[in-house]
């Protein structure tokens, strides 16, 4: 079984979160890591907003999947990646100074 891009991916703030993480490669940091944290198919990327499990066995690389295998969800790889790129644009501008908000709501509309 090839593991996608969304399964790679979640969020730790909860079902519309944005706090984005890869599920580690490392199979005993995975199996630490599944016991820490909960996980979220977010909102924001498309997804469905349950909670994920990270799976970390012996044969496919560690990897979020959704606690109900019959569970449709309609994140992509291009919304995850949206996101990933959000978070790291927000950190840098951050970063050097700049006070910044991710897909900042403005009362009536559009700029």
């Amino acid at each position: 079984m090839a593991v996608g891009w969304a399964q790679r991916y979640a969020v730790i703030d909860g079902a519309h979160g944005q706090a984005l993480v890869v599920a580690p490669s490392d199979r005993d940091l995975a199996r630490q890591l599944r016991g820490e944290r909960t996980f979220h198919c977010t909102t924001r990327a498309g997804g469905c907003g349950q909670v994920l499990i990270l799976r970390a066995g012996d044969v496919n690389i560690p990897h979020f999947a959704h606690l109900s295998s019959d569970r449709h969800c309609d994140a992509d790889a291009d919304r995850w990646t949206h996101l990933h790129v959000q978070g790291l644009l927000h950190a840098w501008l951050t970063n050097v100074g700049r006070n910044v908000s991710i897909e900042h709501e403005i009362p009536g509309g559009r700029l």
